[in-house]
């Protein structure tokens, strides 16, 4: 063997025996590396095994106290090993929560699979340990992380958690770094975070989780967590003015338009989660809240986009008139914004013609402000609120709000509620603001309310988070339940219940109340406090011919060779403890087959003669092929329960010789 050294050129002989030492001293140096690769293994899993993530795991698997959502199998401590965890301990009752959540999303969106976040439901009530009511929440918030339910509080016992919300972030080798509890220090998590990535960004498991979401398990209705409503009286429609209600589909990021039957008549937006312009199928918003209606516009608070939209009606677009999708600042003591177009909002809430129709008040939420937008300067200014959060009557400067949610103009005053503060106050045309309801003494009175309508009765709050419409006198300052009751459900008629409700206007003799977690919206006689549904339904199409070109979830039954010439029977078999969901646009189409992918229409039967369970079709011609296709929605039969949907396709054989005449659906079996 030679070696050759480059600055001489000389080359060096090396013995044999040489040779074997050198061999021999690096097998040492091998056997070495592996064994203190193994020893820092062994120590490694044996420091994570007793580190502190091994908290939120339970002994007993079959703990139903904590079950894990968001998943298609439950976590095991081994799936989080060399990760960095932020624990979000939550609950769908605690309002600050909601705001966290947002801040959770951005840490998220920046580091990506660096960072892997786990909610915690933390429930501090019995009342909060309802499953369906957790995953509503889940999908309301767009929660996408696991979750694992704590109704015993054996998680949050074990990190001491006092106060929600609470975030707590863990290292690699699964131990606490650093607790954080008040909003500010979660805002600050992102700079700790940040320096966690960058000191193990070589050692980090990025390896996916079994993501499953809950929005992908369940299928709602037409409605999927709308927030508010605006009636217009003179609503131009095919030449003549009829009344509608606009509804703000928030979770489904669309505008839909009905008349007070429930009938849809139009829909606005394409439905994906962005801001865009254009015509109605193509423009999109971002979970639109408030709404506001006059001579063929109606104006958008696009809650999610940071921006004030405009449906015009009459050229069929949306245009954005403030913002550009990017979540602004508070206006600070004097400024007023000259260009509208390049001022972005910080989650506008609500939007009201104040103190004329001229001048636009928007909730800007997020920065605790409402301001005034003029629509002919299109110019910004402040009406009320210093920009930082609190319960402070007096002129603006000197007056603070708190995450305002609704308002309502009655008498030259702005009315509005600050979810934040549970307080009911108003802003005269003076610019000074009072309040109602919220001072020392009455704090408990409302809890997070999110609805309010005005009028010369008083003042109607949808309060929400004690799933309760009540009603404030002015005479007498009292503030009492008119419908609903402290827990959540969806009971209807002379006793009804709600879960977080929300807007709210009055048409006639009636409120029309958007019941939020219920995906629906209630009709209440103002004088009988009866309530019922407002069916909201698209109108039924008939096509000519075809067949229909997709069903979600379907499940094609068997061919059934059926008795020609004679009335056929079809019926809906529910399995026990399940119903129709009166919600959801079901269908049943009869079809004639011409081809494989062709047919012609016989009959359509629509949700009202499904909820009936039992559907008469006509006879049917012998040695003719007939296919039923349909959609299905359906629900538990219990308060607060999950809606599903399933698609129904049964080919028939019609035979003079065949004595059957009964068809069967089965769904929930």
């Amino acid at each position: 063997m030679a070696i050759y050294y480059s600055k001489n050129l000389q080359m060096v002989h090396v013995s044999k025996k040489d040779k074997s030492l050198i061999f021999l001293i690096l097998s040492v140096l091998v056997v070495l590396y592996g064994l203190w690769s193994a020893f820092g293994y062994f120590i490694s899993a044996s420091t994570f095994k007793h580190s502190d993530i091994n908290k939120i795991f339970s002994e007993d698997k079959k703990d139903q106290n904590e079950q894990w959502l968001n998943l298609s199998r439950s976590l095991e401590v081994s799936d989080l090993k060399d990760r960095i965890v932020l624990l979000n301990f939550w609950s769908h009752d605690c309002a600050k929560c909601n705001q966290t959540l947002q801040e959770i999303k951005k840490l998220e969106q920046q580091f990506g699979s660096k960072i892997t976040v786990i909610s915690i439901y933390s429930n501090r009530s019995e009342t909060e340990k309802n499953l369906s009511q957790i995953k509503k929440s889940i999908i309301r918030n767009e929660i996408t992380n696991p979750v694992v339910t704590d109704f015993a509080l054996r998680i949050s016992n074990s990190f001491k958690i006092k106060n929600l919300p609470t975030i707590i972030l863990i290292d690699l080798r699964g131990n606490v770094q650093k607790k954080y509890e008040s909003e500010s220090e979660i805002i600050a998590a992102k700079a700790d975070v940040k320096k966690l990535v960058s000191k193990f960004k070589y050692e980090l498991n990025r390896d996916p989780l079994p993501i499953l979401l809950e929005k992908n398990n369940i299928d709602g209705n037409v409605l999927s967590f709308p927030t508010k409503i605006e009636y217009a009286a003179d609503f131009s429609y095919k030449g003549r003015q009829i009344p509608v209600l606009f509804i703000a589909n928030t979770s489904k990021n669309n505008i839909i338009v009905t008349s007070l039957l429930g009938d849809i008549i139009l829909k606005i937006g394409s439905g994906n989660s962005e801001l865009q312009d254009g015509s109605f199928d193509i423009a999109a918003f971002k979970n639109p809240r408030g709404l506001l209606y006059r001579a063929g516009k109606l104006y958008v608070a696009d809650t999610r986009n940071n921006a004030l939209r405009e449906i015009d009606f009459k050229s069929g677009k949306v245009i954005t008139l403030i913002g550009s999708g990017q979540k602004g600042a508070a206006i600070a003591y004097g400024d007023e914004v000259q260009d509208a177009k390049s001022f972005d909002l910080d989650s506008p809430t609500d939007i009201k013609f104040f103190p004329n129709n001229e001048n636009i008040a928007i909730a800007n939420s997020g920065s605790s402000q409402i301001l005034n937008y003029n629509l002919k300067k299109e110019t910004i200014s402040v009406l009320a609120g210093e920009g930082v959060e609190g319960i402070v009557d007096g002129k603006y400067p000197n007056n603070r709000l708190s995450q305002t949610s609704d308002m309502s103009v009655y008498n030259k005053k702005l009315y509005f509620v600050d979810s934040a503060t549970n307080s009911l106050r108003f802003l005269s045309e003076s610019g000074e603001v009072k309040t109602l309801i919220g001072k020392k003494g009455s704090e408990d009175l409302l809890k997070y309310p999110m609805g309010l309508l005005v009028d010369d009765t008083g003042a109607y709050i949808s309060d929400s988070f004690n799933h309760l419409i009540k009603k404030y006198d002015f005479a007498s300052a009292n503030i009492s339940n008119i419908s609903g009751g402290k827990k959540s459900g969806e009971a209807l008629g002379a006793y009804s219940a709600y879960s977080q409700p929300e807007g709210i206007v009055s048409v006639l003799n009636n409120f029309y109340i958007i019941d939020s977690n219920n995906n629906r919206v209630v009709i209440l006689n103002r004088g009988s406090f009866h309530s019922s549904l407002l069916n909201v339904m698209p109108p039924l199409k008939l096509p000519k011919e075809g067949l229909l070109q997709y069903l979600p979830n379907l499940q094609k039954s068997a061919d059934l060779a059926v008795k020609s010439d004679s009335e056929l029977t079809l019926k809906v078999d529910l399995a026990k403890g399940w119903k129709i969901n009166e919600m959801g646009p079901s269908f049943i189409n009869l079809l004639e087959l011409v081809k494989d992918d062709q047919a012609n229409l016989i009959n359509i039967f629509d949700w009202r003669e499904i909820r009936d369970k039992e559907l008469k079709l006509p006879a049917l011609k012998a040695n003719k092929k007939y296919v039923l296709q349909g959609v299905i929605y359906y629900c538990e039969d219990k308060a607060n329960s999950l809606c599903y949907i399933k698609s129904y396709e049964q080919r028939l054989n019609v035979n003079s010789n065949e004595k059957n005449n009964q068809i069967s659906v089965k769904i929930a079996y």
